[in-house]
């Protein structure tokens, strides 16, 4: 009997371990990029329900499926046209976030639930399968100094070239005789 007990116990500590993990992830982005939010719902496929939301001032709904086989649902417009899902029939579920803006910084949560047979109801999962807190914020500036490098080695190079025509002018100018002196020696 300790034995079994003992079995039932390891079996239970590893199901637990390596169950998908609800446990937040943070992710950095700059305005315009494309982000990949990773969820993957292996274990609960087929799909019935795949829900994408977030939360920030307000909770949304960001993007439904009601089933693996249909077109999914964008609730917001501001959405549409910038999120798709990766692979639902491999269980793969992560939403791509084209084109963020800093209006998209906020609490990710990624659901599924499985498609049950004939004997079973479809049970909600209380918990999302991930959360991904994304940050979306401007690239910090540069360095003092180093924002105008390309300005200073513009100015740099102008005055160069400027100085060498000055010197040029100059040379010809005092090595050629005067216009009116070259016609005299001429007419002699």
């Amino acid at each position: 009997m300790g034995a079994v007990y003992a079995f039932s116990l390891a079996s239970l500590y590893l199901a637990v371990s390596f169950s998908p993990s609800a446990e937040g992830l943070k992710m950095n982005a700059t305005p315009g990029q494309d982000v990949t939010l990773s969820c993957k719902a292996w274990d609960y496929r087929p799909l019935k329900i795949v829900e994408w939301s977030r939360s920030g001032k307000t909770s949304e709904y960001i993007l439904i499926v009601r089933n693996q086989n249909s077109d999914p649902i964008i609730p917001e417009q501001s959405y549409k046209g910038r999120v798709e899902l990766l692979d639902t029939k491999e269980g793969d579920v992560s939403l791509i976030l084209k084109n963020v803006g800093v209006e998209d910084s906020g609490t990710y949560k990624c659901y599924a639930v499985k498609k049950a047979n004939q004997r079973k109801r479809a049970i909600m999962l209380p918990q999302p399968i991930r959360t991904i807190y994304l940050d979306v914020a401007p690239p910090p500036p540069p360095p003092p100094g180093h924002g105008h490098l390309g300005l200073i080695a513009g100015l740099v190079v102008f005055a160069l070239v400027f100085a060498l025509a000055a010197v040029l002018m100059w040379k010809k100018k005092t090595l050629s005789p005067p216009h009116d002196e070259a016609v005299h020696s001429l007419q002699v």
